[in-house]
């Protein structure tokens, strides 16, 4: 599949990046990921975007060569987010 594809988005439950971590929101005041995905990532040069869940509070950075969202939702309140692929 990469030989034929411009864009790799990845889509994960538990957060790729410390980065993405919010200190001092609720529920986890803890990095609740994998720090070896994100450097799987990383590593891929056509990983454009990474999307992820888990916490309740939403956070974007870039990382490296990768735009980095984290979706904050409450139970009763869902978000989302658009990407331009």
């Amino acid at each position: 599949v990469r030989d034929h594809v411009d864009t790799i988005v990845s889509v994960t439950h538990m957060c790729p990046f410390k980065q993405l971590h919010v200190p001092g929101t609720p529920y986890l005041d803890a990095f609740g990921g994998s720090v070896e995905l994100g450097d799987i990532l990383l590593y891929e040069s056509k990983v454009k975007y990474a999307v992820c869940g888990h916490r309740h509070a939403g956070n974007r950075v870039k990382v490296g060569h990768i735009d980095a969202v984290m979706i904050g939702s409450e139970y009763e309140q869902p978000e989302y987010v658009v990407l331009e692929v």
